[in-house]
């Protein structure tokens, strides 16, 4: 069942909790449960924020969602796009006038769609891309990935393309390896070895159909990809937590690899783990490319060599070896 979103603009009143209505697209009935019902729940949880409460208004409705960002706290999958949402609403909503309750078209167009941009959109994905979804897990931290058309707006109305950008972003390992080389490197490839130079994946896009210029995959992204067509069903939560896992292998990978290339430096035995490691976790080229890059100013020159040597040995593997 397609995924509908509706809003409600309030004031509120943080000495007894309390929401005055500004705007709402909702139905007086349903306005008023909604109302009451996040009151209760911000006399209880006003010291928290980023998270989600769910409430059925009526009870032949469907269940409803509401996301509240009060103060900083623990993080949640969605947290950061909802973040980036409210931080845009709020830019929105700079010149609004509460005495006229008119808003501006793009604040409707945000209200509107704030469902499908920040969290739905991981579902719209696997629906689209289906197994090909691998192609894109892979290309988000392997390849340098080119939408096109290139605009990338919220005006936009090619939906399809700007989802797809919310998904490579949401699967990017950039928030989780905070290491200032890893940063530093993935922008001056050019300035060291051309090892992991990025090949550049064309994604043309359109609400009609997709086609990308390349078909470069691994069997840790098509595993990954077949659990989410598997809960294709689910929460967009529970997919985006499956997202979160991937990622977090992920980084789990690197930092093994780690510590057996830097006990590779003196065993020609740990040299092999290694290598057998690359082979069997299936992600080979992702976690080689992140690890080089992050240690690419490494004091060691040694741990940029053995990289090196790995990733030659592992390009030009014998088929029997996979």
């Amino acid at each position: 069942m397609a995924a509908t979103a509706s809003y409600a603009l309030y004031i509120l009143d943080e000495e007894n909790s309390s929401l005055t209505k500004l705007l709402t697209s909702l139905d007086d009935e349903s306005e008023s449960q909604l109302r009451q019902y996040v009151e209760r729940q911000l006399k209880r949880l006003l010291s928290q924020s980023g998270f989600v409460i769910t409430t059925q208004l009526r009870e032949s409705s469907p269940t409803s969602m509401c996301y509240l960002s009060l103060l900083d706290s623990k993080e949640i999958a969605c947290k950061t796009e909802l973040d980036a949402y409210v931080k845009t609403l709020t830019a929105s909503l700079a010149n609004f006038d509460a005495d006229s309750k008119i808003l501006s078209e793009d604040t409707v167009n945000i209200l509107e769609l704030w469902y499908t941009e920040c969290i739905h959109y991981i579902n719209r994905c696997t629906k689209v891309f289906g197994k090909d979804l691998a192609l894109l897990i892979h290309a988000t931290d392997y390849l340098a990935v080119v939408l096109k058309p290139t605009i990338l707006r919220r005006k936009t109305k090619n939906l399809a393309l700007l989802l797809t950008h919310r998904f490579l972003m949401a699967g990017s390992l950039t928030r989780l390896i905070s290491n200032d080389n890893v940063q530093e490197n993935l922008t001056k490839s050019s300035d060291t070895k051309e090892l992991f130079n990025s090949k550049v994946l064309d994604l043309n896009i359109d609400e009609s159909g997709y086609e990308f210029s390349s078909k470069d995959v691994n069997a840790s992204c098509t595993k990954w990809t077949e659990i989410m067509l598997k809960d294709e069903s689910s929460s967009s939560f529970a997919l985006r937590q499956i997202l979160e896992d991937m990622k977090l292998k992920t980084v789990q990978e690197m930092n093994l690899l780690k510590r057996i290339v830097t006990q590779a430096q003196r065993s020609y035995y740990d040299l092999f783990r290694a290598y057998k490691f690359l082979i069997k976790c299936g992600n080979a080229d992702v976690i080689m490319k992140h690890l080089y890059n992050g240690l690419a100013n490494d004091s060691d020159e040694n741990i940029e060599d053995i990289i090196t040597l790995l990733h030659e040995a592992y390009i030009n593997r014998e088929p029997c070896e996979l």
